[in-house]
């Protein structure tokens, strides 16, 4: 009795539901089951005779699993924004199969919707199905080069299906250079440039299939091609006869002058009149319809064919404006030429032109090389004459002086970098070489990159370590009383034996003197302190004449005086 009665509440709680949702029919959701499964196209799609079109069916699997309302409210499928109803192709019972002949008329994806309604209930599918392609159909050619202009062209494919042409694989290929590349070569070596190509979308008749070919050079012939390229290995897999068209000619003109020139640099004066490249150039300087203008310069011809070139900003209407060339070098002749683009295509070019930057007086020159085993010092003096009003302690002209050396005249890497913006004598050490071996060096005084002096290329041979010697130090000092001593070295010498020490003495150190005796007497060092404290130097003395000579290093200190010599060291 309690199961009897739990039913009924069950049956009449369902009633009640149904009454409010205004339905009376059997409201057991579970006994309606519905899967929209397969949608594609029917292996039956034809090409119409003038290609502009193609029939197909579409087929759409309605699978009802269960419906105990045994009917269908309605079935309709949405193909590319048109409704078919196909309730009368499928069952209540079991569904079925729904056909749609269709006429298709691009090469666009089909997008496809249905819809299946049993009473309240509604079930969808959307999906999108890949066209038909005719590839095997459609015949491709190389087409004619239309609206040339001196920097580019349009070019053309024939195709006598071009509807049913996938566009992403349909490449134009061009050069300056003629070329045919066979069926199953490969592109992507191919040296000139690949442009992917269109399509004109619009009435069939016009309809067709081109790319623009930008960046081109005026007056150039040019070779071009189409292929249909396998996108998995780069292969052609359909190729056209190889054409040629030739650029038009410019009316355009480039006119340069030089207005000024100075040490490092100089003032070009630039002229262009657009001519008929008017309105064919952007002012973005983007790589395919950009304008452009550039100034090439060298030392040489060959240098100003393989320059980079600057680029000059202007909007490149009828317009005259200067062009400054900075970072040159002292007293050098060069060749500049400005060009104009169009994308990478160049339209016209001026006349080269040369021009001679100021001569520098500023001269710099070696004043000693102090030679070791490992190590070397070299001593330079430099008179910066008219350069002084065009270096800078920082920024573009920059005062430097660099010290290049290497073991070959033709390899001197740059060994050191001083700024000498203030300084005019300058010691500049080179170390780690190795001992006995010839070096070649040379020092240049720059201002920024800029040339302005630079001395011969020079050469030094580092000693051997067997060949040096320390006869000793000194270093002595005095408190409240005086001391004057004389100490003394003999030694024997060759011509290009070497004596060299530093020193220091105080305000007390009365005096240092240094003197050499035997052939000749010479007197290396004759000093004496100062009220400026410390006063130091430094002594390197080449002998001219091989002999025995004797070092007499005397010294004299009043009160609180104080001399250091760390090292007197002798090279044979």
């Amino acid at each position: 009795m309690k199961n009897v009665i739990k039913l009924l509440a069950f049956t009449i709680a369902v009633l009640a539901v149904s009454i409010l949702n205004g339905c009376t029919d059997f409201p057991d959701e579970y006994a309606v089951q519905v899967s929209i499964e397969e949608i594609s196209l029917k292996d039956d799609a034809e090409l119409s005779e003038d290609g502009k079109s193609y029939t197909a069916t579409v087929l759409i699997n309605f699978n009802i699993i269960q419906n105990s309302l045994n009917e269908i409210s309605s079935a309709v499928v949405n193909i590319n924004g048109e409704n078919y109803d196909v309730k009368n192709q499928i069952t209540a019972s079991k569904g079925g199969v729904a056909e749609i002949p269709c006429t298709f008329k691009s090469q666009a994806p089909i997008n496809v919707s249905a819809t299946l309604t049993i009473a309240k209930h509604t079930f969808d599918k959307q999906t999108e199905i890949s066209p038909k392609e005719f590839a095997d159909k459609v015949h491709l050619n190389t087409g004619n080069a239309n609206n040339i202009k001196p920097c580019s062209a349009v070019l053309h494919v024939d195709a006598n299906y071009p509807w049913f042409v996938n566009i992403n694989d349909i490449y134009i290929l061009i050069s300056t250079e003629p070329f045919n590349i066979p069926i199953n070569k490969e592109t992507n070596k191919f040296k000139g440039n690949i442009i992917s190509c269109s399509r004109m979308e619009g009435n069939f008749d016009d309809y067709q299939i081109y790319c623009n070919a930008n960046g081109l050079n005026s007056n150039t012939t040019y070779y071009y091609q189409m292929v249909r390229i396998d996108p998995s290995n780069s292969k052609v897999i359909q190729a056209g006869e190889t054409k040629s068209f030739k650029t038009s000619e410019v009316t355009a003109k480039i006119t340069t002058s030089i207005s000024k020139t100075n040490i490092t640099s100089a003032n070009v004066d630039v002229t262009f009149t657009p001519g008929n490249l008017a309105g064919l150039y952007t002012k973005d300087n983007s790589n395919t319809t950009g304008g452009r203008m550039i100034c090439h310069m060298g030392k040489s011809l060959k240098d100003l064919e393989n320059s980079t070139g600057i680029l000059l900003n202007s909007d490149y209407t009828n317009v005259f404006y200067p062009c400054y060339l900075s970072e040159l070098d002292a007293s050098t002749k060069y060749y500049y030429r400005c060009d104009f683009y169009i994308g990478e295509g160049l339209m016209c070019s001026s006349e080269v032109q040369e021009f001679t930057t100021l001569k520098s007086t500023a001269t710099l020159k070696i004043s000693n090389t102090e030679v070791f085993d490992t190590h070397a010092m070299i001593r330079c003096e430099l008179d910066k004459g008219n350069t002084k009003n065009i270096i800078s302690s920082s920024g573009t002209n920059t005062a430097q002086i660099k010290l290049f050396c290497g073991e070959s005249k033709n390899e001197m890497p740059l060994i050191s970098t001083n700024n000498a913006y203030s300084n005019n004598d300058f010691s500049i050490g080179i170390v780690d070489l190795q001992e006995n071996k010839k070096y070649y060096y040379k020092v240049v005084y720059y201002a920024g990159n800029s040339i302005l002096s630079q001395t011969d290329i020079l050469e030094f041979t580092t000693r051997k370590s067997s060949d040096i010697t320390n006869l000793g130090s000194l270093d002595v000092e005095t408190m409240n009383s005086y001391s004057s001593s004389h100490k003394y070295y003999t030694l024997v010498a060759r011509k290009g034996s070497v004596i060299t020490f530093k020193y220091t003495i105080n305000q007390g150190g009365h005096s240092l003197s240094a003197q050499l005796s035997g052939r000749s007497s010479i007197t290396l060092l004759n000093t004496h302190g100062n009220d400026n404290n410390w006063k130091s130097g430094s002594i390197y003395y080449v002998f001219t004449e091989a002999g025995s000579y004797t070092l007499d290093l005397s010294y004299s200190l009043h009160k609180y005086g104080h001399i250091q010599i760390p090292a007197i060291t002798f090279i044979y």
